[in-house]
């Protein structure tokens, strides 16, 4: 677990809330590598290379016990996006939007917080498909 912040929040341009599997599971729909195929509308493909070195950051306690969370980040079309997902036993889900409001927190369109979850991960990839066409 690392005390300081990691640099790669300073150029990340969204965060996605996804565990192992759902990050699996976007790369393999998004990626040009990956391997899920829609037959009725075509998943949008970007270049996705992962950063295979992650962070974990404690966030705050709960009784005495850490509340966890860890990121790992990949680089989809050149842009920076961190993952991140609720690793300790005790959570407390205010304490955790706290630490990425003040720490990881993106804007999208100027105003827009560019952030989601594994559902609505569409949203970042608009972001991503708007950044490619400046």
């Amino acid at each position: 677990m690392e005390n300081e912040l990691d640099p790669r929040f300073a150029d990340t341009i969204f965060v996605v809330e996804a565990n192992s599997f759902e990050l699996h599971m976007l790369w393999s729909m998004h990626s040009h590598d990956g391997s899920i195929e829609n037959t009725c509308v075509p998943y949008r493909r970007y270049e996705w290379e992962p950063d295979c070195f992650g962070s974990t950051v404690k966030v705050g306690e709960i009784g005495g016990k850490d509340i966890l969370i860890t990121f790992f980040w990949n680089t989809i079309d050149g842009h920076r996006v961190a993952f991140y997902e609720r690793c300790s036993w005790c959570i407390d889900f205010y304490q955790v939007e706290t630490w990425l409001l003040e720490n990881c927190n993106p804007k999208w369109d100027g105003n827009r917080r560019a952030h989601c979850n594994a559902m609505n991960f569409h949203h970042c990839l608009d972001a991503i498909d708007e950044l490619n066409k400046k």
